[in-house]
């Protein structure tokens, strides 16, 4: 059974508001977040799958198993393919799997323990579809726990400590599921592979301390009372280094959530080192500034050469903070507006070059744009990974680490 039909269920929104009660009764106050036990809901909820986008737009991709592996295609045709490697290829608006070609999208299960995919394990099944600009989407599903297998040990280091993963696997289950609630029913998957979700690495990316993570929180995801996803779920979004403090969603993602309002964290300055905390000046010329804002916002296009970068709102934490808003000038006094975010991956879509927009930015003699005292490492929303390694070295769990980081919510075990 879906999550979604659980958690919109009668009996668990009446689950869920005497729940609430009951803890506001006990603690005294919503306010005033403590650690307490995961509350349990229906084991039906166990019944969950993630669609992992592998592939978008491909023009081709290679496929392996050791056990072969039988195909079901929405045209009602089926096949059985043995061991071995076969090309996949769009063709004609149709897909070619060796020398057959299927007329719709493409299932495939697999006889084995994995299917390699362009050289990488993964587990579970394959879908793979001709999407809209006629390229080939290659999407992997298989049941959540032995996905964040492959989600935790890309995304934090598995060798960290114990309590640091555990928060982590929580965080990771909770976002995808809230993503496959957002996003999924409109789409044939729910997340992407890569950074715009969650880094997923599949079989080899899986470890022992990860698997210990993740038995040791099954089934556990955070919930607030401003949660719009099933239960009350919210993206718990996570980032490397905060740099001494994490940020308001609304000023980054544009959504608001009272644990994403963004806290104070000591912790991160201790772990996290000088690469991240305190990042190398950049210099970027104006036309390479002005080249991407423009091919990057259709609204922008007009721009000439871009003549000044101007903070609007800065986060204030105190003497300094990230800069949530700008205003982009060129030189004929034409303007656009970006969040600071935004204009960071528009300028360094790896995001490891701009570190942050804890940053100052000043137009050089020469015209050029240089970003100065930069702090932190990502967008600094929710929970510090750096800092949650610094909670759980100086003897925090990982219960703490999340009402931490997620202030008013509460941990609550689906399954």
């Amino acid at each position: 059974m879906d999550l979604r039909n659980i958690f919109a269920s009668k009996s668990f929104t009446a689950w869920a508001v005497c729940s609430l009660a009951f803890l506001c009764a006990v603690l005294g106050s919503c306010q005033k977040r403590t650690t307490v036990e995961p509350k349990v809901v229906p084991a039906e909820a166990r019944d969950l799958n993630i669609r992992v986008l592998l592939k978008n737009n491909a023009d081709s991709a290679k496929l392996s198993t050791a056990g072969g592996f039988d195909v079901a295609c929405t045209d009602g045709t089926s096949a059985h393919f043995t061991p071995g490697e076969v090309d996949i290829v769009p063709w004609n608006g149709m897909i070619r799997l060796g020398r057959h070609s299927f007329a719709g999208d493409v299932d495939l299960q697999v006889k084995d323990t994995f299917v390699t995919i362009d050289g990488r394990k993964y587990r579970g099944d394959v879908r793979i579809i001709i999407d809209a600009r006629g390229g080939l989407d290659v999407i992997n599903e298989l049941d959540v726990e032995n996905y964040l297998a492959g989600v935790v040990g890309e995304e934090m280091p598995a060798y960290w400590e114990p309590e640091a993963l555990k928060a982590q696997a929580v965080a990771a289950r909770t976002y995808c599921l809230y993503i496959k609630h957002r996003f999924g029913t409109d789409r044939q998957w729910d997340v992407k592979a890569t950074e715009a979700n969650q880094m997923y690495g599949g079989l080899e990316s899986e470890s022992a301390m990860v698997r210990t993570a993740l038995d040791a929180t099954a089934g556990q995801v955070l919930t607030c009372d401003n949660g719009d996803g099933p239960g009350g779920i919210f993206p718990t979004y996570y980032s490397s280094t905060c740099g001494g403090h994490t940020e308001d969603s609304k000023n980054v993602f544009g959504d608001s959530y009272k644990p994403l309002s963004g806290v104070d964290c000591q912790y991160c300055k201790k772990t996290a080192g000088e690469k991240y905390m305190n990042w190398k000046p950049v210099v970027l010329p104006s036309s390479v500034v002005t080249a991407k804002i423009t091919s990057g916002y259709s609204s922008l296009e007009g721009l000439t050469t871009v003549d000044k970068i101007v903070p609007t709102r800065v986060s204030d934490y105190g003497s300094t903070g990230r800069i949530a808003m700008l205003k982009v000038v060129d030189n004929k006094g034409k303007t656009g507006i970006l969040r600071g975010e935004d204009l960071r991956l528009t300028l360094d879509p790896s995001g490891k070059v701009l570190k942050s927009t804890w940053c100052n930015i000043s137009k050089q003699p020469d015209g050029s744009f240089k970003f100065s005292n930069g702090r932190g490492f990502g967008h600094g929303v929710g929970m510090c990974q750096y800092g949650a390694l610094g909670m759980a070295r100086e003897g925090f769990g990982y219960k703490e680490v999340l009402s931490y980081y997620y202030p008013n919510s509460d941990l609550v075990k689906i399954y």
